[in-house]
C-alpha cells in the first residue's frame, strides 16, 4: 500500500459508514471499508476537507481557482465529476456538541470558501464521499502533506460566505431542519429494526446537528426537540408503505382510480401532517427560548392550531 493510500485509510474512524450504491448505507469496521465505493471519512474527528464538483473537471481547474494542490482528486470516469480532498494536519473535532465551537465553524467557513472557488455542489453534505482508492474511480494522488487550517484559510476570503438560501426566522429554520431530518430518517428507517430507541435517537440527533447549518443556527435545545420528535415518530410509528404516496413513480396507469386516489390522498395528508408538526416544534422552541411554560394551550396558541388537534395528534411532542 502506498503512503497516501495508507494515510487515507489510517485516518478513518474505527466504525465507518459505507455505501455500495447510492440510497442505502450502513456501518462496517474500518478494516472492511476499502471494499466500498463510497464511505464517510470524517466522523467525530474531521480529517479531510472535501469539495464535490458535479461537472466534468478540467485537470487545471485547481490552479485556475487559485487554491493549494489537494492531496487527492478522485473522478468518476463515466462523467468526469470529481471530488477534491485536502488532508488536515490536525483533526477538527466534529461530534455534535463540538459543531458550535470556533474551530469547527472556522473549518466550515474555509470549506464553504473552497466550494465557492471551485464551484462545488453546495448541497453536498460532506458526510459520505467517494472512496478515492476504490477501483470504481479514477484517482490522482498528488502529495501526502497535511494542511493547518490557517494555511488553508490564507487561500480564501472568509468574509464571503457560502451562497445558499438562508432562512433567518426561527419558524423557517425549525421547519427546514424538521423536513430535511425526517426525509433522512425515512430513508434510514431500517436501522430501527436492530437498535434501541436511545441508540436511534442519538443517531438522529447527530444528523440534526449536522444539518443545522443555517447562517444563524438553531439553539441546541431546539435541535434536540426536532430530533426527538422525528426519532420517536420513525421508531414507533413510521412504516414505508404509509409514505409511498410521495413517490409519484409508484402511482402508475395500471392502478384503478380508487387506488390512485388513495395514494394521492396519503401523499397530501403526509405533507400536511409534516407541516403542522413543524409548526408545533417551532412553537415549543419559541416558548422554551422565551422561558414560558410548555402546555397544550400555550403551544396550540403559539402554533396557531386548535388545542384539540394538538392533544389528539401531537401530544407526544410535549413530553
Amino acid at each position: 500500500m502506498n503512503d497516501l493510500k495508507q494515510t487515507y485509510y489510517s485516518t478513518l474512524p474505527d466504525k465507518v459508514r459505507v455505501m455500495a450504491e447510492k440510497g442505502s448505507s450502513w456501518i462496517t469496521s474500518k478494516r472492511h471499508a476499502h471494499r466500498y465505493p463510497w464511505l464517510a471519512p470524517n466522523h467525530s474527528e474531521t480529517r479531510w476537507l472535501i469539495v464535490d464538483v458535479d461537472r466534468p473537471v478540467n485537470p487545471y481547474s485547481i490552479y485556475d481557482a487559485h487554491l493549494p494542490e489537494p492531496n487527492i482528486i478522485s473522478a468518476n470516469p463515466e462523467n468526469g465529476h470529481a471530488q477534491f480532498f485536502w488532508l488536515l494536519a490536525e483533526p477538527v473535532y466534529s461530534w455534535y456538541c463540538q459543531k458550535q465551537t470556533h474551530p469547527y465553524r472556522y473549518f466550515e467557513a474555509i470549506n464553504d470558501a473552497f466550494d465557492d472557488k471551485l464551484g462545488g455542489d453546495i448541497d453536498f453534505r460532506r458526510d459520505i464521499a467517494k472512496n478515492p482508492f476504490h477501483e470504481r474511480w479514477h484517482t490522482d494522488e498528488i502529495h501526502s502533506n497535511g494542511f493547518e487550517l490557517g494555511e488553508l484559510a490564507d487561500w480564501v476570503d472568509l468574509t464571503k460566505r457560502r451562497k445558499k438560501t438562508e432562512v433567518d426566522d426561527s419558524e423557517g429554520r425549525n421547519s427546514g431542519l424538521f423536513n430535511e431530518l425526517r426525509l433522512w430518517a425515512y430513508r434510514n428507517h431500517y436501522v430501527t429494526e436492530s437498535v434501541s430507541f436511545d441508540s436511534w435517537n442519538e443517531q438522529v440527533l447527530t444528523r440534526a446537528f449536522a444539518l443545522n447549518t443555517f447562517g444563524s443556527p438553531l439553539g441546541a435545545s431546539e435541535v434536540r426537540s426536532v430530533a426527538k420528535s422525528v426519532a420517536r415518530y420513525v421508531y414507533y410509528k413510521y412504516t414505508p408503505q404509509a409514505h409511498r404516496g410521495r413517490d409519484l413513480e409508484l402511482i402508475t396507469n395500471d392502478m384503478d382510480i380508487t387506488e390512485r386516489q388513495r395514494l394521492s390522498a396519503e401523499r397530501t395528508n403526509a405533507a400536511r401532517k409534516g407541516a403542522t408538526e413543524a409548526k408545533v416544534i417551532w412553537a415549543i422552541g419559541q416558548l422554551t427560548k422565551d422561558g414560558k411554560r410548555i402546555t397544550a394551550s400555550s403551544v396550540a396558541r403559539q402554533a396557531g392550531i386548535h388545542r384539540n388537534s394538538l392533544t389528539r395528534y401531537y401530544s407526544h411532542l410535549l413530553r
